[in-house]
């Protein structure tokens, strides 16, 4: 019984109102986690005097890491705006059956429109969504395994992210944050050293992250 009293006040406490909700006005945060690339289609162009052809290929990649830097300022209705600097590695496992060697840099910048949910609860769930640009580089000799074809390259492109996560709130400075990020960007090239484009490369991931934001607001 003594046990049982235990993992209810346990669940009192998290789940009951509490006045320690996230406090309004600026702050800051941070977040890591994982991220994860569906498979990706693009096209390997070649040109042969006049005439060019294309190779559609699926591109497949391992699960990489995430890290995110935010600043921005929770409103009294709800809503929170604020500016977003994140950086995804990923490394590239094949293309179609083939294998490849390489990795992917995201660096990004958004502006993020985040609601959060009210529930008079300490918990607190979240969605949004943000636009801004992305910085996508190949490197490391990006190349098919044991081939000398370099497709080192970088674009910067439009992006967008949906947004939706769920918050704790510590004290009303200190929030701890559970995060989901689905981010797009479109478009890219990325030429090698043989002559053959990679083309129409859509850049897409999703990130699962943990961190937490601090309230500067009264």
């Amino acid at each position: 019984m003594n046990g049982l009293r235990h993992y209810l006040c346990a669940a009192i406490l998290v789940f009951a109102p509490i006045s320690a909700h996230a406090a309004d006005g600026f702050y800051a945060g941070m977040g890591a986690g994982v991220d994860l690339m569906p498979d990706r289609s693009l096209e390997l162009d070649a040109t042969v005097g006049k005439q060019t052809f294309s190779l559609p290929e699926t591109s497949k990649w391992k699960t990489g890491w995430a890290v995110l830097f935010d600043a921005g300022y929770a409103w009294d209705f709800g809503l929170r705006t604020e500016l977003e600097y994140s950086f995804r590695e990923q490394k590239i496992a094949s293309f179609g059956s083939n294998p490849w060697s390489g990795t992917q840099w995201d660096n990004s910048l958004m502006a993020n429109a985040i609601y959060d949910i009210p529930t008079g609860m300490a918990l607190t769930p979240y969605i949004g969504f943000g636009i801004g640009g992305a910085h996508i580089s190949w490197g490391d000799n990006f190349r098919p395994t044991g081939t000398s074809i370099i497709y080192d390259g970088s674009g910067v492109k439009f992006a967008w992210q949906g947004i939706a996560g769920l918050d704790y709130a510590v004290t009303p400075r200190l929030t701890l944050d559970l995060g989901f990020r689905i981010k797009g960007s479109n478009g890219y090239e990325f030429p090698s050293t043989s002559g053959v484009i990679a083309r129409k490369f859509d850049y897409q991931t999703r990130t699962v992250t943990f961190g937490f934001r601090y309230g500067f607001g009264p």
